[in-house]
């Protein structure tokens, strides 16, 4: 733990739960946390700064200007927003300001107070703190898995999640997401994102805003002050049990295909799907694969998240190759 934290980050620590064998993770946070800004005519190192002009109605009638800005921390993607002078609103990748990386997993809860003081330390150098942390608006809660993706975003092409009305959405059939008013869902291949390479862990994210946020992370009618690894988790298990994930065939060749068609009872204008293939084939090939499907089995891929996700404990942590990601880099 770092020596230094400010008045906001140790009121936060003192009501932390400490639970330093989960495995669970946080990415994504938005707070409320007011800074006063120093006064520069540039930004410091390391910093953007962004300025905008909006005009909205006013309650006169006419016209009101309003300056807002963003701060920039560019070697952690830290973005500080709010007006001239005043820092409002923080948001920051928990994983990214504490390793460098949102590929690697949070596993404590020693390892997320440290993040907030290393955050609490990169505010310092273009503000002071105004009192303490006043809420978290938004916090994403993730976690990756051993799970083919291709298969794992088959499987949930067609699921409906009941917290979301809206039907699933693609992207190029690398990744699945779902998206609420309180609660946006995104299923998708960690390694690919990181390496351009397909790979084999799944990462799943809960994006957690409003009501929901504060239902799932926070007592009763509070604001969600600080996070807990036990009421994380509990709240992740419950948002996952709310898939019914289908079975996907495994297909490696053409019985296979067959075998599944078979199974489904699929048929054309009333032919099956092996008097449609083997139309026109060499009559000992469709003897030889006639008694391949007789003894052939389909194959399913079928996700059961109640038993991948015990109630009594987290599942181990899942990380994407590091050397293949440093590769990348």
């Amino acid at each position: 733990m770092r020596a230094t934290s400010s008045t906001n980050i140790s009121r936060y620590l003192s009501l932390s739960y400490h639970y330093h064998h989960s495995h669970f993770m946080f990415d994504t946070v938005r707070i409320a946390w007011p800074h006063h800004l120093f006064r520069k005519a540039v930004p410091p190192a390391g910093w953007k700064t962004t300025s905008f002009t909006h005009t909205i109605p006013a309650d006169s009638g006419g016209a009101e200007t309003r300056h807002t800005a963003k701060h920039h921390h560019i070697a952690t993607g830290l973005v500080a927003s709010g007006t001239p002078g005043l820092v409002k609103r923080v948001q920051f990748s928990l994983p990214h300001v504490l390793f460098g990386s949102n590929a690697k997993l949070i596993r404590s809860q020693a390892q997320t107070d440290e993040a907030l003081l290393i955050a609490a330390d990169i505010l310092k150098q273009i503000g002071i703190p105004l009192g303490n942390i006043e809420r978290f608006t938004r916090v994403d809660l993730v976690w990756q898995f051993l799970l083919d993706p291709r298969l794992v975003i088959q499987a949930h092409r067609h699921a409906r999640h009941p917290r979301i009305r809206a039907n699933a959405g693609h992207y190029e059939n690398q990744s699945i997401y779902w998206h609420g008013k309180n609660l946006r869902i995104r299923m998708y291949d960690k390694t690919l994102e990181q390496t351009r390479e397909p790979g084999d862990v799944t990462r799943i994210e809960f994006e957690l805003h409003g009501r929901l946020l504060h239902d799932m992370l926070a007592p009763a009618g509070a604001p969600v002050m600080r996070l807990d690894f036990n009421r994380a988790y509990v709240a992740y298990r419950e948002l996952m049990l709310g898939f019914a994930p289908f079975d996907v065939p495994v297909i490696s060749d053409i019985a296979e295909l067959l075998a599944v068609a078979a199974a489904a009872n699929c048929r054309y204008r009333g032919l099956s799907m092996f008097e449609i293939w083997a139309s026109g084939k060499n009559p000992e090939h469709v003897r030889r694969v006639q008694k391949q499907l007789a003894a052939l089995r389909p194959r399913f891929f079928n996700i059961n998240w109640e038993e991948l996700l015990p109630a009594d404990r987290p599942p181990e942590a899942v990380e994407p190759d590091m050397t293949n990601l440093e590769a990348a880099v």
